[in-house]
């Protein structure tokens, strides 16, 4: 992964590396969203000949071209539609960085596209998308939770994430005051002559930190996200690190940031000032930041995960996802279960409180095992 990293960025030359090695390479540049900038990069050493030495490598290669192109008019079409209906919208991630960081925008690979829009005028949003062909995938537990949460995900012509917060289901993360300053951090950017609303590079790298630590968790490992990072910072030598300081704290995002920036110059050697690592850690230890973290073993159980999720919730929050859980929307079961059929759902609900209580007693012996093992040690 380090060769990845290190070639990615410039620092290994893909001539220094065997054909064979390289191949290998392609294949996990696949796995973690950097293909494009793999190819890239053996491209402008002369080796492209090589990205095409199987034949899922050439397709992937091609794919990503095609992609992009899908992509940018989806993003065309959704982008006059919020503007039409006067709908401020802030594009984020991927489609964002495309078009900031990355030497090409097409080098920046993309599963869906992301916009954010007001949390008040998110149901107006929400019937735009859908009169252009978007429908939604993925059905709430409940309406509690969807309130809870931060997007409607989307399938249409491309996925879509249609926003109206930055981090999902746990408020204690990003409280609606600390969202309302993001929303003012933006920056206007281009695509191809059209002009869109994305955030400010400080915004950017506290809302990517708290993406990958708080929202995912270094479980579900990308490596296309710490390249996003490293880009970002060595396309913006004079980020305001003062900033990002205060705001990480106000936020108890100091952990999160201080970790995301340790892999990513870990992996991609960025040039961060000095001492930052260092105040970041002593900030995340004087207030307890690590608490919000998402910290889930290998062997962690579904229950040990979800307390886990559940941190950075609010007493009424937690309520209110352990009743979704329980007894969540009939759309939600069909569709959890892969089932049309209405007269199979009771059943379902009862195949699931059984699932539940199963990983509860697996869990307690677990617990039970480990208090053995150490009174024995």
């Amino acid at each position: 992964m380090l060769r990845l990293a290190r070639l990615l960025t410039g620092t290994l030359l893909p001539d220094e590396l065997e054909e064979s090695d390289l191949l290998k390479l392609a294949l996990n540049a696949q796995r973690h969203g950097t293909a494009a900038m793999f190819y890239w990069r053996l491209n402008r050493a002369g080796l492209g000949r090589l990205a095409f030495g199987s034949g899922s490598v050439q397709r992937a290669h091609f794919k990503q071209a095609h992609n992009y192109l899908e992509r940018k008019d989806a993003f065309a079409k959704i982008h006059a539609a919020l503007e039409t209906a006067n709908i401020p919208a802030i594009w984020l991630k991927g489609f964002a960085l495309a078009h900031s960081v990355y030497p090409n925008p097409a080098l920046r690979s993309m599963r869906d596209l992301d916009v954010l829009v007001p949390n008040a005028q998110k149901e107006t949003a929400l019937a735009l998308v859908q009169e252009l062909g978007y429908q939604l995938e993925v059905p709430a537990h409940t309406q509690a939770t969807q309130d809870m949460w931060h997007h409607f995900h989307l399938r249409g012509r491309v996925t879509l994430e249609l926003h109206y917060g930055l981090i999902g289901l746990r408020s204690k993360i990003l409280p609606a005051p600390a969202l309302t300053w993001f929303r003012a951090q933006t920056r206007e950017l281009d695509c191809g002559g059209t002009k869109f609303i994305a955030f400010l590079p400080e915004a950017e790298l506290l809302y990517l930190c708290a993406h990958a630590i708080l929202q995912h968790g270094e479980t579900e490992f990308l490596l296309h996200r710490y390249l996003d990072l490293h880009l970002l910072i060595e396309k913006n030598p004079l980020l305001n690190w003062n900033l990002i300081l205060e705001r990480a704290a106000e936020l108890h995002w100091t952990y999160a940031v201080q970790r995301a920036l340790e892999i990513t110059r870990a992996y991609f050697g960025t040039i961060l000032p000095e001492n930052l690592l260092n105040e970041l850690q002593t900030r995340a230890r004087g207030e307890n930041d690590q608490h919000i973290g998402l910290f889930v073993a290998p062997d962690a159980t579904r229950l040990e995960a979800t307390r886990s999720f559940m941190r950075a919730m609010t007493l009424a929050e937690k309520w209110k996802w352990f009743w979704s859980s329980l007894f969540p929307t009939p759309a939600f079961l069909r569709w959890r279960y892969r089932t049309r059929a209405g007269w199979q759902v009771p059943f379902f609900y009862f195949y699931r409180w059984f699932v539940i209580l199963r990983d509860v007693l697996q869990t307690m012996l677990k617990w039970v095992c480990h208090k053995l093992v150490c009174m024995e040690q």
